[in-house]
């Protein structure tokens, strides 16, 4: 793989973006290698980050620290919900799941999920299920808290 494709799979915002990619890249070079898909796990899951205000994960597949931007617009009523949601089991896909919201300075997320996952795509897959949630808890511009 060479520096332009690098450069593309940095600049993967969605699906589409990861998909096109990918396709360019079997073109070019035949089956798209494991490290590679990686790669395009990971890129795809910091462009989804980024849209929730997430600045870092890390931690391992038992406990994931998310840490959130300082000022992210949260919904402080909607929060409760969402980690009531997810630690009930009514989240999609993340049932049954332990997530505490941490107010620090540098606000973050632990998540431990029941179900280890054991896979790239299965770790891919649990954080665009958070994140997916997690936007329905952003407010948008104009909006304030109920």
């Amino acid at each position: 793989m060479v520096l332009e494709e690098k450069k593309k799979i940095s600049a993967i915002v969605n699906e589409e973006d990861l998909e096109d990619i990918r396709a360019e890249l079997i073109d070019r070079f035949g089956e798209v290698p494991q490290v590679t898909e990686n790669l395009l796990s990971v890129a795809l899951i910091k462009a989804k980050a980024h849209e929730v205000y997430i600045t870092e994960i890390s931690g391992d597949r038992k406990e994931i620290k998310i840490s959130v931007l300082k000022t992210a617009p949260i919904d402080t009523y909607k929060l409760h919900g969402f980690l009531s949601e997810i630690n009930e089991g009514k989240g999609v896909g993340l049932h049954n799941n332990i997530l505490k919201f941490v107010a620090d300075s540098q606000p973050y997320f632990v998540y431990r999920p029941k179900t280890i996952p054991h896979s790239m795509e299965e770790v891919q897959n649990t954080l665009l299920q958070f994140f997916t949630k997690m936007s329905e808890i952003i407010r948008t511009e104009g909006e304030t808290d109920e």
